[in-house]
C-alpha cells in the first residue's frame, strides 16, 4: 500500500532575505544570495553553457529545489544561448517542495517557472516552460524512494541539498548519470560521490567516470532513438497527442485516419469530461489519473479552445460527508486538486438540489475532444479517408499497406487507432489483441429549449454516467457501455437508459426522453489502464528475469498508445508524452512504476507469474 502523504516547505517570509521552512527547520536563501549560489552550481559547477555545445538535447537533474533558482538559472542560460540544444530537460526532485505562491513572491507572479509550478501532490509533474523546447519534470516525494523510480539519462546533476543523501539515492544517481556527466554539490557529498563513480573535477564538483556502467533493461531501450520520421495511425485523441509530442522533437510526422474527419470515433463526441481520481491505497489507477489530469490542466492553460468548462463534481452516493473528509485527510491531497463537498455545498456548485456528497475537482472539467485533436494536429501531414490493411517492418523502420500497396514508410510507427487497435495488433501480439475489449457507448442529448426547462446543472456532474451542459444550450447525457456490441444505430433503449442516469444524477423528469445522440466505440484493457509502450520481440532471447516487463526486448521502431476507455481526454496528453519518451529515449514523464503499469507486456508477464514454480520479482 502506498500513501501519498507529502510534506511541503511551509515557508515563513517574515525575513524576506531568508524565508524559514517550518518543515525543514532551517532558512532558505533568497534574492541575490540565492542567485549567486545557483550561478556557482549551474554555470561553474556544470560548465554551462559550454557543456551543452553541439548537443541536440541536454538534461539537468536537481536534487532539492529550494526556491528554484538553479532551475531558473539553467533556463535563463539556455534561452540566452543561440547555440543551445533544441531541447532542455529540467528534472527536479524534492521531499518538501515550496508552493507556487512562494515562487511568485520570489520571481514575480508571471514568471514562467512560477506559472508552470504544479499543485503540490506527490508523484511526477510534467510541464513545458513558455516558448517551448524546455521541459520541466518535477518529482515530489522521499528522495530514497523517488530517485530510484526515475527513468532518465542526465548530463548534469546539482545537489542543492546540503545534507548527505541516502545510499539508495546515490545508487540511482550513478545509474542515471551519462558518461562524463558533471555533478555539482558540497563537501558533504564528496565521499559518497567518489564511491559511486564520480571523480573530482573541481571544488565540490565531480565527473561521472565509472569503471562499469550497466546496460538498461532490454524493455527500456529506446525503440527508435535516431528516428527522423514518424507515422501515426489514428487521428483521435491518442494519435493526435502522439503526433504533437513527436513533432515537437523535430520529427516529420504523418497521420493516417481511416475516417473522413479527425476525431471520427469516440473522440468526436460533442463533449467529454476530464478529471483525476483518488483511492485509499493510491494505487496505479489513482496515480496515473492524477498525473494525467494535472498535466492536462497545465497544458490547457495555454491551449486556445472554443470552449471549456472548469470544475467537475463526482457524486458519491450512499456515502456520508464525514467519510469523504476522513478519506481526504488520510490521503492529504490538497484542495486545489480535490475537495470533499457535503450535499448542500455540491448543490450550490451545481445549481441543482443534489442528495449525495461529492468530490469536487477544480482542475477537472469538460471540453469538446475534437477541438483538442484539431489543435494538436494543426501542422502535421494529415491524410484522411486512408484505411490501412497491414503494417510491416522494413530495413529502416515500418511501412503501412493498403490492398498490398505501400502507402507510407517511416522510421517510427505509432499504433493509436482507438477501437481498431486490436486488428492492427493481432499480427504482432495476438494474445494482447484478444484481451482488449471494444465497448459501444451511446451518448444522448437534448436540444437547448428542452434542456432549459429541465434539470440542467451549471457544470459537469458524474457518477458512473455523466450530465454535461454544452455552451450552445444542449445537454449531453451518457454514456451507455456494452462490450463487443457492433450495432452502429441509435437505440431508444439506450436513450432511455441515459434518461434514467440523468434522473438519478440531477433529478430530471422521468418522462423526458432524449431523441438525439451518437454512437462510438472505446477500447478497454482488462485492468482499465491505458496501453503505452513497445511490443515484445518474440525473436529476442527469453530474459533471465522474465517476470519483469522491463526485461523483455521489444520490436524496434514500434509504439502502441491506446485503450484509454472512458478517460481519453484525461489520459491522452501524458500518454503521448510517454510514448514519445519511450520511442526516442527522452526522460519519461512518470515514475517507473507507472511505466510498468502501462506497459503492453504486463498481461503476458502476469500470466507467467501465475504459472506454478515461477518466482515473483
Amino acid at each position: 500500500m502506498r500513501k501519498p502523504q507529502l510534506p511541503t516547505a511551509d515557508l515563513d517570509w517574515r525575513d524576506p532575505q531568508r524565508p524559514y521552512s517550518r518543515t525543514r527547520q532551517r532558512a532558505m536563501a533568497s534574492g541575490e544570495a540565492a542567485w549567486t549560489r545557483a550561478r556557482t552550481q549551474v554555470l561553474d559547477g556544470l560548465d554551462l553553457p559550454r557543456a551543452w555545445a553541439g548537443r541536440r538535447r541536454y538534461t539537468l537533474l536537481l536534487v532539492g529545489c529550494e526556491l528554484g533558482h538553479a532551475l531558473a538559472c539553467a533556463w535563463d542560460t539556455w534561452r540566452a544561448d543561440p547555440a543551445a540544444p533544441a531541447r532542455l530537460d529540467l528534472l527536479a526532485v524534492d521531499d518538501a517542495p515550496v508552493a507556487r505562491h512562494d515562487l511568485q513572491r520570489e520571481f514575480g507572479e508571471y514568471h514562467a517557472l512560477a506559472q508552470a509550478w504544479p499543485v503540490l501532490t506527490p508523484g511526477w509533474h510534467r510541464a513545458r516552460l513558455a516558448g517551448g523546447g524546455a521541459h520541466l519534470t518535477l518529482a515530489w516525494g522521499d528522495l530514497a524512494d523517488t530517485l530510484p523510480d526515475w527513468w532518465a539519462e542526465v548530463d548534469g546533476i546539482v545537489l542543492d541539498a546540503e545534507a548527505p543523501l541516502p545510499e539508495r539515492a546515490w545508487t540511482a544517481l550513478a545509474r542515471m548519470a551519462a558518461p562524463g556527466a558533471r555533478c555539482a554539490g558540497a563537501e558533504v557529498h564528496r565521499v559518497a560521490a567518489q564511491a559511486h563513480g564520480f571523480v573530482p573535477d573541481g571544488p565540490a564538483t565531480w565527473a561521472h567516470r565509472p569503471r562499469h556502467r550497466p546496460s538498461p533493461p532490454p524493455g527500456r531501450i529506446a525503440l527508435a532513438p535516431t528516428a527522423r520520421t514518424a507515422l501515426v495511425v489514428g487521428a483521435g485523441l491518442a494519435g493526435a497527442a502522439c503526433a504533437q509530442a513527436l513533432q515537437r522533437e523535430g520529427l516529420a510526422v504523418t497521420v493516417l485516419e481511416a475516417g473522413p474527419t479527425v476525431a471520427h470515433g469516440a473522440s468526436g463526441n460533442p463533449g467529454g469530461l476530464f478529471h483525476g481520481t483518488l483511492h485509499p491505497d493510491d494505487g496505479p489507477h489513482a496515480r496515473w489519473n492524477r498525473a494525467a489530469a494535472l498535466h492536462l490542466r497545465q497544458l490547457l492553460s495555454s491551449t486556445p479552445l472554443p470552449w471549456r468548462l472548469d470544475g467537475l463534481l463526482r457524486l458519491v452516493p450512499e456515502s456520508r460527508p464525514e467519510d469523504l473528509v476522513a478519506q481526504l485527510t488520510a490521503l492529504a491531497l490538497p484542495a486545489d486538486y480535490v475537495e470533499a463537498l457535503a450535499p448542500d455545498a455540491a448543490s450550490t456548485r451545481s445549481g441543482l438540489p443534489l442528495a449525495s456528497p461529492a468530490w469536487h475537482y477544480p482542475g477537472g472539467g469538460a471540453l469538446a475532444p475534437a477541438d483538442l485533436v484539431q489543435q494538436w494536429l494543426q501542422s502535421v501531414d494529415l491524410r484522411l479517408n486512408t484505411p490501412i490493411d497491414q503494417c510491416l517492418p522494413t530495413d529502416h523502420g515500418w511501412a503501412v499497406l493498403q490492398a498490398g500497396r505501400t502507402l507510407v514508410q517511416a522510421d517510427l510507427l505509432v499504433l493509436a487507432a482507438g477501437a481498431a487497435l486490436p486488428r492492427l495488433l493481432a499480427p504482432w501480439d495476438p494474445g494482447l489483441a484478444q484481451l482488449l475489449t471494444p465497448q459501444r457507448g451511446q451518448v444522448s442529448w437534448l436540444d437547448a429549449d428542452t434542456a432549459a426547462r429541465a434539470a440542467r446543472p451549471q457544470g459537469p456532474v458524474a457518477a458512473g454516467s455523466y450530465v454535461l451542459p454544452l455552451p450552445d444550450g444542449r445537454l449531453v447525457v451518457g454514456a451507455t457501455a456494452h462490450d463487443h456490441d457492433p450495432e452502429p444505430a441509435l437505440r431508444p433503449a439506450d436513450h432511455a437508459a441515459n434518461a434514467r442516469a440523468w434522473q438519478r444524477l440531477c433529478g430530471a423528469p422521468a418522462d423526458l426522453l432524449p431523441q438525439q445522440g451518437r454512437v462510438a466505440w472505446r477500447l478497454l484493457a482488462p485492468d482499465r489502464l491505458p496501453l503505452v509502450g513497445g511490443l515484445v520481440d518474440p525473436s529476442a532471447p527469453s530474459p533471465v528475469r522474465a517476470t519483469q516487463a522491463s526485461a523483455w526486448a521489444r520490436r524496434p521502431g514500434l509504439v502502441v498508445c491506446g485503450a484509454f476507455g472512458s478517460r481519453g481526454i484525461t489520459s491522452s496528453a501524458l500518454a503521448g508524452e510517454l510514448a514519445a519518451a519511450l520511442a526516442l529515449g527522452l526522460p519519461v514523464p512518470v515514475e517507473r512504476g507507472l511505466v510498468d503499469a502501462l506497459d503492453p507486456a504486463r498481461f503476458a508477464v502476469r500470466a507467467l507469474r501465475r504459472q506454478p514454480g515461477v518466482s515473483k520479482p
